[in-house]
């Protein structure tokens, strides 16, 4: 036998068809609002990008113009000075395809003791001081290659980066006919032995000038 709704039955579900009308406005007004929201920017990976900052000026970096053996053309001439009692006399040639060539000869007593070889190089990427050292019989012994670390224009300071000797030579041109060369002999054991020679441009005179 089929149940006859009664009109009390009718209010019921009139009420909860008016319930599930509410509810569904309601999650569609959600939807719309959760939409409106702007959601952070995610990249291809998923991950949630930060905001842009503000850029940041960085200082610029002065240009400044690197060391090159043009830089070293003042030493090209003849140079003379004292080591305590001994004579140090030097000669440098004027730089040419890429590179600077000098000897120094050391006497005493009017006798030889030291000759020395060197050559100021221009490579890609350094400039090289290289010199070898001979004894009066003219036998080689000492070569050491050393790199211009750090100039001014005034002072030049050469670094040996391996075991050899000298450790360190600086050329400091005090003026255009003066300048000091300082060098540095690290040992093993015991405190650098150091020693400086301060050389003055040797002028020549009218009597030592060939004529043409």
């Amino acid at each position: 036998m089929r149940h006859k709704p009664s009109r009390r039955c009718h209010r019921c579900a009139g009420s909860r068809l008016n319930s599930h009308r509410v509810w569904h406005f309601l999650l569609f007004a959600l939807i719309c609002v959760t939409a409106a929201i702007p959601s952070p920017a995610q990249d291809p990976a998923g991950a949630v990008s930060q905001p842009a900052l503000p850029a940041i000026e960085t200082p610029q970096t002065s240009n400044v113009k690197p060391a090159s053996l043009a830089d070293l053309s003042w030493l090209q001439g003849q140079w003379s000075g004292a080591w305590g009692p001994r004579t140090a006399t030097q000669i440098w040639s004027a730089p040419r395809a890429g590179v600077l060539i000098g000897t120094l000869q050391i006497t005493e007593n009017d006798k030889t003791s030291d000759v020395e070889f060197f050559m100021i190089t221009q490579t890609k990427t350094a400039i090289e001081y290289r010199l070898l050292h001979f004894t009066p019989s003219f036998t080689a012994w000492a070569p050491a290659t050393l790199f211009l670390s750090n100039t001014d224009s005034r002072k030049f300071v050469f670094q040996n980066q391996s075991d050899g000797q000298p450790h360190q030579v600086v050329l400091t041109r005090t003026d255009p006919d003066t300048y000091t060369s300082h060098w540095e002999i690290v040992h093993e054991t015991g405190d650098p032995l150091t020693y400086d020679i301060t050389f003055h441009r040797q002028k020549l005179s009218a009597g030592n000038v060939s004529r043409r």
